[in-house]
């Protein structure tokens, strides 16, 4: 799939220099990129519905940071101290009596990441991108803010899930194909819900996602050393 990694805002050597360092981590084992620094400020990031009900949850765990959503549709409950993006990805709308009930994304076109979402990258937090891999906006933007907090040599973690068996192969082949490039970079973590799902003797959709939200948070504390 080709990439728009001009849209980050980086010069065309560092593009270039980008995607070899993406192409060579693919074939290393697992080693640090960069640090993740717990004593920086935590700016914790929803990437897509899945990274930002994750997002929600760690809320309203009561952790301490700041925290975005960057997704679509409209989260009109979201506290105020959460900060919600728009992202609308690029696809097809389907409409019932006038109002929009889901959109069909169109997972070959590649990603534009705006500058309202980039900008949140310049200051010097520690990030902690979450997201569920298989869709547009968690699949995408996740494997190209990864790449861009890499060049940027800023401290971070990303965590994102696998998806269930029965959300389809489509789906599934897209998020292994974003996670198989990504998981030699050792601040890159991931996790399979249907493992979890499966752990716990085949648990209810609703408690299956409870439990993985517990996982986001081991993970997060193992990194953080919290």
């Amino acid at each position: 799939m080709k990439k728009r990694i001009d849209n980050i805002n980086i010069s065309r050597r560092e593009a270039v220099k980008g995607l070899l360092v993406l192409g060579t981590i693919s074939l290393l084992p697992k080693f640090i990129l960069t640090s993740f620094k717990g004593a920086a400020p935590i700016h914790f990031i929803g990437l897509g519905g899945a990274g930002s009900n994750q997002i929600e949850f760690l809320y309203n765990k009561g952790i301490k940071g700041k925290f975005t959503c960057i997704s679509n549709p409209l989260r009109p409950h979201l506290s105020k101290e959460i900060q919600f993006i728009n992202f609308i990805p690029p696809g097809e709308s389907h409409y019932k009596n006038g109002v929009e009930v889901f959109k069909t994304s169109d997972m070959k076109q590649a990603i534009e990441i705006p500058n309202v979402v980039l900008n949140i990258f310049k200051s010097n937090d520690t990030f902690v991108l979450l997201s569920g891999l298989g869709g547009y906006t968690g699949t995408f933007m996740t494997e190209e803010l990864t790449l861009k907090l890499i060049q940027s040599k800023k401290s971070f973690i990303t965590i994102s899930s696998l998806p269930f068996n029965f959300e389809g192969q489509k789906r599934k082949s897209i998020a292994e194909n974003t996670k198989n490039k990504l998981k030699s970079i050792e601040n890159f973590h991931y996790y399979e819900l249907d493992k979890i799902r499966n752990e716990y003797g085949n648990l209810p959709l609703k408690e299956a996602l409870e439990k993985a939200n517990e996982q986001i948070y081991k993970i997060y504390k193992a990194n953080a050393q919290v």
